[in-house]
């Protein structure tokens, strides 16, 4: 069964649990770089100038800060959304992982 998309209708927000769900995978998987790619202009700026736009966000940033520091070299750019056409194609994928990346198949059970 695959979800057809995750949101809580805060495109901020969504982004920035995006961003940690990110960067909690990479770490799990122990990579010590990463570069994050986003087409929301607005949630990097909030997240550039610890500036956030309410108490939620606040508290992901905080949490992306944090786990930023964990890599070596960690960055978030800009892209046109244009160029976000195979991240998307990886998002949707994602968005229907139900079990933390695994495989259910339930004529095994």
């Amino acid at each position: 069964m695959a979800l057809k998309e995750r949101t809580l209708g805060n495109k901020v927000l969504d982004e920035a649990i995006a961003f940690k769900l990110v960067l909690s995978k990479a770490l799990e998987q122990q990579w010590s770089r990463i570069k994050i790619l986003s087409h929301n202009k607005e949630f990097l700026r909030q997240l550039r100038h610890q500036s956030p736009s309410d108490s939620r966000v606040a508290t992901m940033i905080d949490d992306i800060a944090d786990m930023q520091k964990i890599f070596r070299m960690c960055s978030f750019c800009l892209v046109s959304e244009n160029n976000m056409e195979n991240s998307k194609r990886l998002s949707s994928y994602a968005l229907g992982i139900l079990l933390d990346e695994e495989w259910y198949f339930s004529q095994c059970h």
